[in-house]
């Protein structure tokens, strides 16, 4: 028991008095996570250098039991504590499970109800062997030590995660940190790089194929590929003869001289057919070219894009062709016909997106007035019922907008 004196303020609770003298250790303030670790310079002496695991609840129960340590008005504090240490990959956390094997966390949040569990561990990194590697981990610059800036082999990743110790270099300070990183079966590291590819966290090449926003194939997932910054986006204009000459002959190009000549700007075997096929799509949509009638339509399959072949869209009349139609002194000419900005076939999903980015169309049209001019029209081969078209022509003429 440790007695002292205080003096006491009548304008300030008692228990604020107390809590306010250094000697009573009252605090509301959380612990930095690394104060509970072994070898610590708090001094708390928590966990010994030599234990390679340590019970959460003896660590946040010792500040209830010894006098040294600081006095935590709530346990929360203290759990919050632990699992800011294990967010920050200061240590493992881990679970029991009733077949002998652990759930794991590491640098991944922790539920409450797992906080709580009397059987939760906290285990060094360096004695720890993870159940599963959170896919969000392989972003690149995520985790300190791995280079994505020429692609990432991942046979490095594993490596990475095979009882590997980083050292940080602190020259302004003077010193040399080593942070072990906790050991990750090879499995579990590669089904994590496919989630990851999945969720277009990273991009991955493997030979000729590119995968990225979609599940790697069966078997491109191993030691020998190579993970990369996911890719950038290509502009729609950048297709042309003139921004692509290589993907062009005669006048034409095909999807696959396409997104070969792409990949070679960028210094890589082979995009992403995702990425390749939006930007086709895109420049459809904006009349940079347009896709030649053939026995495969567009979009098509990768295997397929040598077959499907894309022109520039049709010439105006050529300047020399025939002269307009002259006018007698007392008739004037009919209005010439505005030109289109842009022009787009949309399916009524479209018509929706249309819809709600409207707000940022006509914000980018400034001063301008902008018209759409709007056909229903049904999908090649369908036709409707004399039923179908009654009910469709109502519902049209009950928006009021003008369709007839």
């Amino acid at each position: 028991m440790h007695a002292f004196k205080i003096t006491v303020d009548t304008s300030k609770p008692l228990f604020q008095t107390i809590k306010e003298d250094p000697k009573s250790r009252i605090t509301d303030l959380p612990l930095t996570p690394d104060a509970i670790l072994p070898g610590s310079a708090s001094g708390y002496d928590l966990w010994r250098e030599d234990e390679d695991r340590r019970r959460v609840k003896t660590i946040v129960g010792a500040f209830a039991e010894r006098p040294k340590l600081p006095k935590m008005l709530r346990r929360k504090d203290l759990l919050e504590t632990v699992a800011n240490g294990c967010l920050q990959g200061l240590y493992v956390l881990s679970l029991p499970r009733p077949d002998g094997t652990a759930r794991t966390w590491w640098r991944m949040p922790v539920e409450e109800e797992v906080l709580a569990d009397d059987a939760l561990e906290a285990v060094q990194n360096k004695a720890a062997v993870l159940d599963a590697l959170d896919p969000g981990l392989l972003a690149p610059g995520k985790l300190e030590g791995l280079d994505f800036r020429n692609g990432l082999k991942v046979a490095d990743l594993v490596s990475y995660f095979d009882g590997f110790t980083l050292t940080i270099d602190h020259p302004d300070e003077g010193w040399t940190e080593e942070k072990p990183i906790p050991r990750c079966p090879e499995a579990k590291v590669l089904e994590a790089v496919g989630a990851a590819v999945k969720a277009g966290t990273v991009w991955l090449t493997s030979g000729t194929a590119s995968v990225w926003g979609e599940a790697p194939p069966p078997g491109i997932v191993t030691k020998a590929a190579v993970l990369r910054v996911p890719p950038e986006p290509i502009s729609v204009s950048s297709l042309t003869p003139e921004a692509l000459p290589d993907a062009w002959s005669g006048g034409k190009a095909t999807a696959h001289s396409i997104a070969e000549a792409v990949a070679a700007q960028r210094g890589v075997v082979a995009l992403p057919w995702k990425v390749v096929e939006a930007a086709i799509t895109g420049a459809m949509n904006s009349g940079f070219i347009k896709a030649l009638p053939g026995a495969v339509g567009w979009p098509c399959q990768p295997h397929e894009a040598a077959a499907v072949e894309f022109a520039l869209p049709e010439a105006s009349k050529a300047k020399d062709g025939p002269k307009p139609k002259e006018f007698d002194e007392d008739q004037q000419p009919a209005p010439a016909p505005k030109p289109k900005f842009q022009e787009a076939v949309l399916d009524s999903s479209q018509m929706i997106e249309l819809v709600e980015g409207m707000g940022d169309v006509l914000a980018a049209a400034g001063h301008l007035t902008l018209r759409f001019r709007v056909a229903v029209e049904f999908a090649d081969g369908e036709v409707a019922s004399p039923e179908i078209a009654a009910k469709l022509s109502a519902a049209l003429e009950k928006l009021g907008v003008g369709f007839a």
